[in-house]
């Protein structure tokens, strides 16, 4: 019975360890942060969503709608904690065809006036198995926290939907300013869905162009189908 009992602590020891890590590591999405969504008209740090305490996990969904846009957000975090946030986007069309010079990237303002421009520098591919959505990461930042507002801005040079991770607390529903649909259920499966509006009207206009196009004389066939029959003369 000890030696069973001994096997049982160090399983739910090993449990609880894994589990500790995976919370911990900066940036993470292994955990779905609370999701936030920013409007097409917070396009600065000020007039973003403000996050009170930038320990508590939270995702920060928003859509670039045309070029050479920026959304923003700010937050706070107590003196010497550290902060963890990665740039995101879906694993999907057009996002994941966008060249990296025309990726998202934002700039991270300190409290001291201080800037850091923050760049897209790897394509991760994950996974996240409690909305059922893939992203590809982009970067991980973490630095040390100072008493003050941080203000985040996110710039978009081509249409494109984009996803903020911060924190590595759990806890659902902490208070946040400066949002309107904080309570809407199916806000991340319809930002999911649904791509930048000039990239469909891009798709549309490109078929059309493509119907207008005369088919070649001969062209080859493909794997699987049928050869031309020609006609018997009778």
């Amino acid at each position: 019975m000890k030696r069973v009992s001994l096997k049982l602590k160090t399983f739910f020891g090993t449990v609880l360890a894994v589990t500790a890590a995976m919370l911990f590591i900066p940036g993470s999405f292994a955990y779905a942060h609370d999701p936030i969504f920013i409007g097409e008209e917070q396009k600065e740090a000020e007039e973003g969503p403000y996050l009170p305490d930038a320990r508590i996990s939270f995702a920060l969904y928003g859509t670039f709608l045309q070029s050479d846009e920026s959304r923003g957000f700010q937050f706070e975090i107590p003196d010497g904690e550290t902060i963890t946030m990665s740039l995101l986007i879906p694993d999907l069309s057009p996002e994941k065809e966008i060249e990296t010079s025309s990726l998202p990237w934002l700039t991270l303002k300190r409290p001291n006036g201080t800037e850091v421009e923050l760049l897209p520098d790897i394509r991760v591919g994950f996974a996240e198995p409690f909305s059922r959505t893939n992203y590809l990461r982009l970067f991980d930042h973490s630095e040390i926290g100072r008493e003050g507002i941080y203000q985040v801005t996110i710039h978009g040079l081509d249409p494109s939907r984009f996803t903020v991770s911060i924190g590595f607390i759990e806890m659902f529903g902490t208070e946040v300013l400066n949002v309107d649909n904080r309570n809407d259920r199916g806000a991340l499966e319809r930002w999911y869905t649904t791509p930048p509006p000039e990239f469909v009207q891009s798709e549309t206009t490109t078929t059309e162009q493509v119907a207008d196009i005369d088919p070649p004389k001969e062209a080859p066939l493909e794997l699987g189908n049928e050869s031309p029959i020609e006609e018997e003369n009778v």
